[in-house]
């Protein structure tokens, strides 16, 4: 495990410095979404976990090249997104 927890550590420092991923996104990866504040903007399905909602909206925040979009598909797909096992 260690190596492997290692080699994690090695190849984020690499992309790093090719700038291929910032400081904000391995912070996300590793915690999440650590702000003590909810966010304005509310979860669009009672059964949509609170804590996956602000995580959501954190990913739009710190990959808006990759998320922009992220809350709008999940609010129009609700159907695909109840099949996610939340568990």
């Amino acid at each position: 495990m260690h190596k492997l927890l290692f080699s994690f550590q090695i190849t984020i420092k690499l992309e790093q410095d090719l700038k291929k991923v910032t400081q904000d996104e391995v912070d996300f990866f590793i915690k999440g979404n650590i702000a003590l504040e909810k966010s304005k903007r509310k979860k669009p399905f009672a059964w949509f976990p609170e804590e996956g909602w602000e995580d959501c909206i954190r990913l739009g925040e710190v990959m808006p090249d990759k998320f922009s979009s992220l809350l709008e598909d999940i609010e129009r797909n609700e159907k695909i997104w109840l099949q996610v096992n939340w568990c």
